[in-house]
């Protein structure tokens, strides 16, 4: 059962089936979506967003941007945070 009822790559890309793909996650024309993730996946403590390839980022109060770094832990983000890097950023939401 596909948990995005309405999943851009429907009927068009050959790599969904009923799942999450490369392509979904990339919202062309509607940014700042929650997406459901259902997942096995155990994400960092503090992990609030994810991007198209899956990895843990977090937003922090105050706006501050962090990625996950698997021997290293939270690393904070310092290039631009721009329009484009918004669009590629999804907050994660917990299933229900």
């Amino acid at each position: 059962m596909c948990n995005l009822t309405n999943h851009p790559c429907i009927g068009k890309c050959t790599d969904f089936n009923e799942e999450q793909c490369s392509t979904c996650l990339i919202k062309q024309d509607a940014p700042h979506q929650n997406v459901e993730l259902q997942t096995e996946k155990v994400w960092p403590l503090g992990t609030n967003h994810t991007d198209s390839e899956g990895a843990p980022w977090k937003r922090d109060d105050q706006n501050n941007w962090w990625f996950w770094q698997e021997n290293f832990g939270w690393t904070r983000y310092v290039g631009p945070v721009n329009k484009a890097f918004l669009d590629s950023r999804f907050e994660v939401v917990a299933s229900q």
